[in-house]
């Protein structure tokens, strides 16, 4: 599993070679949200099928479509989007999930594993 994220003290991880797809209004939000999971979203990523594919725009959605399989893990950011992005990904990929699921963010250690700790 390989790990990527921007803060080195978290508990949390993620396997960046599990591809995964976020729809938001611009790339700038999707950073802001990712960061709050301690997670990096490379852009341009030279592997399509790797990382997260942030995306905007209606051709966007269809390429990621096109090049990620169904089961792909999705999610969405609360507002901001097209509608008609959001139908097509719907179509394609079927009900976004939660931010934390999609980013198959792990935890680790007992800092985010409260029936871990001593009391």
């Amino acid at each position: 599993m390989t790990k990527l994220m921007d803060d080195p003290t978290t508990y949390l991880t993620r396997d960046v070679e599990v591809p995964m797809v976020l729809l938001a209004p611009n790339l700038t939000m999707a950073m802001a949200i990712a960061r709050q999971y301690g997670v990096a979203i490379q852009v341009n990523n030279p592997d399509p099928t790797q990382g997260i594919r942030v995306v905007t725009t209606e051709a966007e959605a269809v390429q990621v479509t096109n090049t990620l399989p169904a089961s792909t893990p999705w999610a969405v950011i609360p507002k901001g989007w097209s509608l008609t992005t959001y139908q097509i990904l719907v179509g394609y990929f079927g009900k976004p999930q939660t931010l934390d699921d999609a980013f198959n963010v792990r935890t680790e250690g007992i800092a985010w594993n409260p029936n871990r700790m001593i009391v």
